[in-house]
């Protein structure tokens, strides 16, 4: 079952190719003398149903750390634009200043030297500061470090005895909080200061770019049950080890769905290490969620596909896989493949903010909610949301643990990837669902074979174009070709003039093609060229089909594709500018400074009923707007074209992508 490989930065890469092919034609001097040939640095030359340049990645950026909850949300829009010096409750420092304190990661035995985990900073901070102190000792029980903290919060020195052991008790529920970057694009509105739990284990989590990490102490009960939860799963690897004898774990129950699709479900999944990331892993020894999936197509169970991200166009920086196709089934429009790996009985402490979760003994199935989180509506027991009813009191009194429910916060993982999500003890559930991302306006979910714009079929091509043609691998005609003299008005039947941009906003009628009179005006549509002269030397094969260059990389762009790697203006009240009619507006937008605090109260009660909602999450900044259903951006923040709030009538994707990179399904 070989995958096409997918990936919006193909085409490059095949010019690149051909540009260097005679070089590795020609013979070496001394024929007696091997060619060495290094290994490639990820999987992504190994596996056939993969897609990858070739890296070797450690982190390079920021790292914003933040001492216990004074964190703002102004303080994480700052970090996402890097006005690391406007951060107020945290400071930045750089990967390679923690690299240079602490070059061997904590869990040495699974990771490569430089890598950095949440647990790295931590011991970064103990080693920099003098109000702060970490000791730190393996737990078997919980196949995780333990670790104690003291910590002065009026910035006085921790003090040491003769011994050099620190004086007095330390703070054994200390743990880590992740801020990751989004960039330029906030569409996170309800995005809180609180960011993001970390349920993976610290010290084998490795950061993204430009991470914020909130170091704080938690409850009891919230250490409590996070070690009961990791003990659960080291039995499991403890049973899988005197199974199997080699490193391969057993995962209890897999879910996947393609788009489009119904979820399959597989019991006891058997997982290897697949080695995607060796410049990350020393080799056999982790396993995270990708190999789960890996497994699963190497058994002939289903298809999963994956594809490199770089630097996506917000400009955060991504550089690990993406799941992006479920058995053939790429992802198409505001349809994104969404990964998860979790306790069944510990889901409602990392989805629901202040939610205590299922707690009941293991032969319960479903397991009873004994703590009623926020958004339960207190069923069980009738309790009002977010407070601790009697029998979750009285579950966690027995054991001599009072709850303080302000701490227990954050939601699951989300900015995890799957090369590097880590299951080296396996939980007993995982899935990739395909799922719709609802920012968009209804109208932008284009899809390929919608019958809203025309797929031209390359196959039927009257004269396609050969390897000797001066434009072979260009695929922005326009930019040789003039529109005056390209072809004449109806010589090509269905075609009329050529091009025929698009005009999507009349949705009485159906999206339509209308004619632009003034040769001025007019845009050359590569898509419809290749009706007649073929895909011009496109690969087959395009992941990420719906508009792909929205949030797609920015680091491995295309070439010589004219508008697709553009950026404009943001747009404001639906549009860019009265005089362009080149792109238009896929729904009207309501943007709003957020220094005007009437204006975003009366937008606050008009779409969520609470004129103090967005006033109560939103930072007031200089030159920020927010945009409803679309979070806080700069005034001078500009998109791509293709996009939910731009449509290019040159490259309608995912229309104009499907033409010459033909997709299989």
């Amino acid at each position: 079952m070989k995958h096409i490989k997918t990936s919006a930065t193909l085409l490059m890469l095949a010019m690149l190719a051909a540009c260097g092919s005679d070089d590795a034609k020609s013979s070496p001097e001394n024929p007696d003398i091997p060619e060495i040939v290094e290994p490639p640095q990820t999987g992504s030359q190994v596996f056939d149903n993969v897609w990858g340049p070739d890296i070797k990645w450690q982190l390079e950026g920021p790292i914003t750390i933040y001492i216990g909850k004074e964190m703002a949300r102004t303080d994480w829009v700052a970090q996402s634009e890097r006005r690391h010096g406007d951060i107020k409750h945290g400071y930045t420092v750089q990967a390679a200043d923690v690299r240079k304190l602490i070059p061997k990661p904590l869990r040495d035995d699974i990771f490569n030297d430089g890598q950095i985990t949440f647990a790295e900073v931590l011991l970064y901070v103990s080693a920099t500061r003098d109000d702060f102190h970490v000791e730190y000792e393996w737990g078997e029980d919980i196949g995780a470090y333990r670790f104690t903290v003291w910590h002065n919060e009026d910035g006085s020195n921790i003090e040491f005895d003769t011994d050099g052991k620190p004086v007095g008790e330390g703070d054994p529920n200390w743990a880590a909080n992740w801020i990751p970057d989004t960039g330029e694009f906030k569409r996170e509105n309800k995005y809180t200061n609180f960011g993001e739990a970390v349920g993976t284990r610290m010290e084998m989590t490795v950061l993204q770019d430009n991470s914020g990490v909130m170091l704080a102490s938690r409850s009891e009960a919230y250490t409590y049950r996070r070690e009961e939860m990791q003990r659960t799963q080291v039995e499991r690897r403890k049973a899988d080890e005197e199974k199997f004898g080699d490193n391969r774990a057993t995962f209890p129950r897999v879910m996947v769905q393609p788009v489009g699709g119904e979820q399959m479900v597989f019991n006891d999944v058997v997982v290897r290490p697949h080695n995607l990331r060796p410049d990350i892993y020393k080799k056999d020894v982790m396993i995270t969620m990708a190999d789960v999936f890996m497994s699963l197509h190497e058994q002939g169970l289903v298809e999963m596909g994956f594809s490199y991200w770089g630097q996506i166009s917000t400009g955060a920086n991504i550089q690990h896989f993406l799941v992006n196709s479920v058995d053939g089934v790429v992802n198409q429009a505001r349809f994104a493949y969404a990964i998860d790996g979790y306790e069944t009985r510990y889901t409602s402490d990392w989805n629901h903010k202040y939610g205590l979760g299922n707690m009941a003994d293991s032969n319960s199935a479903p397991p009873a909610t004994f703590c009623d989180g926020i958004g339960l509506d207190g069923q069980k027991t009738g309790t009002p949301n977010g407070l601790v009813d009697e029998e979750c009191a009285e579950y966690f009194g027995s054991k001599g643990i009072e709850i303080d429910l302000t701490d227990w916060h954050g939601d699951k993982n989300r900015h995890v990837f799957p090369d590097v999500w880590p299951l080296y003890y396996p939980t007993d559930s995982v899935f990739v669902m395909a799922r719709q991302l609802k920012f968009a306006a209804p109208e932008s979910h284009r899809v390929g074979g919608d019958d809203k714009y025309p797929i031209y079929d390359i196959d039927e091509a009257i004269r396609p174009l050969s390897e000797e043609h001066f434009g072979w691998g260009v695929a922005d005609c326009g930019t040789c070709h003039s529109l005056g003299s390209i072809h004449s008005d109806g010589d090509q039947g269905s075609l009329g003039v050529n091009p025929t941009p698009v005009y999507v906003m009349d949705l009485a009628k159906g999206v339509q093609s209308y004619e632009v009179l003034d040769e001025a005006d007019r845009a050359v549509a590569p898509y419809q060229c290749a009706q007649c002269h073929g895909n011009n030397g496109a690969p087959e094969g395009h992941g990420e089909v719906g508009v792909c260059f929205w949030c797609h990389d920015n680091e491995f762009q295309p070439k010589n594709h004219g508008s697709v790697n553009k950026l404009f203006p943001k747009m404001y009240e639906g549009g860019n500018s009265p005089e362009d009619m080149t792109f238009h507006p896929a729904k009207p937008i309501i943007d709003v400074p957020s220094t005007d605090r009437d204006a975003v109260s009366v937008v606050s009660a008009e779409m969520y009923g609470d004129p103090n909602y967005l006033l109560n999450i939103l930072p007031e900044l200089k030159d920020q707007n927010f945009v409803y259903m679309h979070g806080l951006y700069s005034d001078d923040m500009k998109v791509r074209g293709n996009s939910d709030w731009t449509t290019d009538p040159v490259y309608p994707d995912p229309y104009s992508c499907m033409t010459c990179h033909v997709n299989p399904k």
